[in-house]
């Protein structure tokens, strides 16, 4: 089984590094959210709409991405993926904090505007159920 889930793993091996980069900064924005919900507001209120909708828009990327890597190459390698991903968000996270000494507003903006370049480079690896043809 895990022969198999390394095979498949293999195609998507050019996409795992940024998208453990696009967790990281899915994460940041999911900070940035927080902290907006609980009072921290600037003044456009603009900005506030397009990093609420980026949020929502990549964590719904985030699961297709995940369902599509398990339609595309198994369930197994989806879930390898999956727990992957979150085994490198707990220990991210405290670095994440250590090194920016809690919550800091300029990671918040680029890990944000980071996460549409990520998409559009992450998105070719997987056929999205068979919609589009995939590149690799």
């Amino acid at each position: 089984m895990f022969g198999h889930i390394f095979y498949e793993l293999t195609s998507l091996r050019p996409a795992l590094f940024p998208l453990f980069l696009f967790d990281a900064a899915l994460f940041e924005n999911r900070e940035w959210v927080w902290a907006r919900s609980h009072g921290f507001k600037g003044r456009n209120e603009t900005i506030g709409f397009f990093v609420d909708l980026t949020g929502f828009l990549a964590t719904v990327f985030y699961y297709l991405f995940i369902f599509s890597v398990g339609y595309d190459h198994g369930v197994g390698t989806a879930l390898f993926i999956f727990f992957s991903l979150l085994g490198v968000g707990l220990l991210s996270t405290p670095l994440s904090t250590f090194l920016f000494k809690g919550n800091n507003p300029i990671v918040w903006m680029i890990s944000t505007l980071s996460l549409y370049p990520l998409v559009f480079f992450i998105a070719p690896y997987t056929s999205w159920f068979g919609f589009i043809p995939m590149n690799h």
